[in-house]
């Protein structure tokens, strides 16, 4: 059975949403380390897992930062864009969307299938936006020069 659109372009959202949020992580490093060419590739090739975590470990490293929940979400939001980017997904009972992801197997009976509806991915592509955000609000932090009154006199 062929896939509804609706169910297509959430799909698509979703992946395009957390590839911007891997994207700003790596640009965001990029400015933290002052990189060169080189180090640029070896920051843009690398697992978007150990961007996340030295971008983590910056973070933190800010007195005061409050950031636990930026990573949790980072983290769920990395585990759900898995199985929506890997699974098989298929329409049960005219259309409620199920995801099938063979990490999944627990027996040798069959597949298993979880029911992934589109609340589900409608609050994934919420809270990616949020976090999107928070990481593009950063990055412009960065980006910013610091005020006149903050730069050290001669």
């Amino acid at each position: 059975m062929e896939l509804p659109d609706q169910l297509k372009l959430a799909i698509a959202d979703c992946i395009t949403l957390h590839s911007k949020i891997e994207a700003i992580t790596i640009e965001i490093l990029w400015i933290l380390e002052a990189a060169d060419l080189n180090r640029k590739r070896q920051i843009g090739t690398r697992r978007a897992s150990l961007n996340t975590e030295d971008l983590r470990k910056v973070v933190e490293a800010i007195p005061g930062a409050v950031s636990d929940a930026i990573w949790e979400t980072s983290e769920r939001l990395s585990e759900e864009r898995h199985i929506i980017a890997h699974g098989v997904w298929v329409i049960v009972d005219s259309n409620k969307p199920y995801v099938v992801w063979h990490k999944w197997i627990d027996t040798n009976e069959g597949v298993v299938s979880e029911p992934f509806p589109y609340a589900r991915l409608d609050y994934f592509i919420e809270r990616a936006r949020v976090l999107l955000k928070t990481f593009a609000d950063f990055k412009a932090l960065l980006e910013e020069p610091p005020a006149k009154e903050n730069l050290p006199r001669d």
